[in-house]
Parts: structure tokens; C-alpha cells; sequence
């Protein structure tokens, strides 16, 4: 499995374009068409930094199981939290926006072909950086 940390410190907004590009361009370089957003809970995505981000009609498709087109780059955007990828099939590439230490552990044991963190505290991510 290929892991990226994308560092971060709380809701900085302009990290998550970033983010989004690096999954974008992960996805094409491994032929996978679509991208998992995953975060510490399912139904609360419209109230993150990301969700507002990406807006709150769009926030809302994802909660609802949507795939959103990401531009025009062939690759879709899913949404799931922490429990709801751990217990299905993950998909080739997975981008954990937020989740605990704990919670970045329990992706980590999933078949990823690409795993990227984008924590809410950046000491999370420096130790599970280190650790591969």
C-alpha cells in the first residue's frame, strides 16, 4: 500500500483542494476511477471544514451515497466514514480526511492501494508517517 500524509493542523481550507488533486492524480496513475473520502462519521460530513468546502449540496449527495464527478478528470468522489469502509470492500484509494490516530490505525489493516491523511492534528500524522 502506498501512504501519503498530507500535512495538516485543524480546518485549514486550503489543504483540501490539495488533497483532492493528489487523490485525483492517484487514481489516474493506478487506472482507479473512483476516490473514497472517509471521515470519522457518516452523517455529519455537511458540517466539517470539507463538507463546506465542497458545499452543502454536494455534502448532502455524498451522505446519501452519491458518487460526484471530480471535474472533468474521470474520477469520482465517494463518501464513508471509518466503520462504514472498514466493513465493505475498500476501494483502490482512500482519502481519510480528520480521523483519529485509532481510526487511521484500523484503515491502515484495509487493502488500500493508496491510503492518504489528511489529520485534524498534525502530530497524528507525523507518528503514522514515521511508522512506514
Amino acid at each position: 500500500m502506498k501512504r501519503i500524509h498530507l500535512p495538516n493542523m485543524g480546518p485549514v481550507t486550503e489543504n483540501i483542494p490539495k488533497a483532492i488533486g493528489v487523490a485525483v492524480k492517484e487514481c489516474q496513475s493506478i487506472g482507479a476511477q473512483e476516490v473514497a473520502l472517509i471521515t470519522p462519521l457518516k452523517n455529519n460530513l455537511d458540517t466539517l471544514v470539507i463538507g463546506e468546502f465542497l458545499g452543502e449540496a454536494v455534502a448532502k449527495r455524498l451522505m446519501e451515497g452519491e458518487s460526484i464527478p471530480i471535474g472533468k478528470e474521470g474520477v469520482s468522489l465517494i463518501h464513508g466514514s471509518v466503520a462504514t469502509i472498514t466493513k465493505g470492500r475498500p476501494p483502490r484509494v482512500g482519502l481519510a480526511f480528520y480521523v483519529s490516530r485509532g481510526d487511521i490505525q484500523k484503515l491502515d489493516d484495509l487493502r488500500f492501494e493508496v491510503l492518504i491523511y489528511v489529520p485534524w492534528l498534525d502530530k497524528d500524522g507525523q507518528v503514522w508517517a514515521a511508522k512506514w
